[in-house]
């Protein structure tokens, strides 16, 4: 489930929001960027900046798979950023989707702290007032796909609780559109529109974009189709560059797959040695 762009729409919306994952009064007004550190040539996750200098800058990471080198990325993107600054003080911090993803690894777990995001949604759904990332989280964090499209409606409406205007309220209303269709990727964006209370699927970032491509609600499934059939017709043409012309049947099962599954072929594609390792993946995947 990619999250990088929908996590960075949500806390540059609503920056205070990172000191609430940190369980720290916010410092006052600030702002949260995806910057560039060109010493490394490489884009952060997050960059809070308060207003107040005086304050600490936070270094920001969110870290959904393993990777055994986060907290040394981490630490350079610290150093590189504190030099571009030194006289403003700077801290580090680590967003894990789960305890099991952080590796723990000394001595730099002593400089930057680690916060376990599903172990935070959890406490936040025994809370009085739960905190809006309750909801905005759940297609993340909410296991069951059935739950989560019966919840979706009432999510939907309490992701707007944590808003400052109404137009901000539409803002994490669409980020929570953007995020239950990352989830459920079977479905087309006019299947999740019918989930959710939405009278007008033109109010939504997904409905304007097809009405601006002059499609109407009904098209959208056709729209759906029409991705799948043009992944199937590259992912064919691609394995007949790779290993010759393919028979018909292995042609077939290529374009009987569904969109997750063309998803899974386009990983392993250029992995698979020929046509009959390509032919027993297909079989696998009926």
């Amino acid at each position: 489930m990619k999250t990088d762009v929908l996590f960075h729409q949500i806390f540059k919306l609503h920056p205070e929001w990172i000191y609430d994952l940190l369980g720290e009064p916010c410092p006052g007004p600030c702002t949260f960027e995806s910057i560039t550190v060109k010493q490394l040539e490489r884009r952060l996750d997050g960059f809070v900046q308060p207003r107040d200098e005086s304050k600490a800058q936070v270094v920001v990471e969110f870290q959904f798979y393993p990777d055994p080198l986060i907290y040394i990325r981490t630490t350079e993107e610290l150093c590189a950023v504190q030099r571009q600054a030194p006289e403003r003080p700077i801290e580090g911090v680590i967003f894990f989707g789960e305890r099991s993803l952080d590796p723990r690894t000394a001595p730099w777990t002593r400089s930057i702290r680690s916060v376990y995001l599903i172990e935070l949604w959890q406490q936040w759904q025994s809370e009085a007032a739960p905190h809006p990332l309750l909801s905005l989280f759940a297609p993340i964090f909410v296991e069951d796909e059935m739950q989560l499209e019966a919840e979706a409606p009432l999510l939907y409406e309490s992701v707007g609780s944590g808003a400052t205007s109404p137009e901000d309220r539409k803002k994490l209303q669409d980020l929570f559109f953007s995020l239950l269709g990352s989830r459920l990727t079977h479905k087309t964006r006019t299947e999740i529109a019918k989930m959710l209370p939405i009278r007008d699927l033109k109010e939504t970032v997904w409905g304007k974009e097809l009405y601006d491509e002059g499609l109407n609600v009904g098209e959208a499934r056709g729209e759906a189709r029409g991705e799948v059939k043009g992944k199937a017709t590259t992912l064919a043409h691609i394995a007949q560059k790779r290993f010759g012309k393919l028979v018909p049947a292995v042609i077939d099962s290529i374009y009987s797959l569904d969109f997750i599954q063309l998803e899974s072929l386009e990983e392993v594609l250029l992995d698979l040695v020929d046509a009959s390792a390509l032919k027993a993946w297909l079989d696998g995947h009926k």
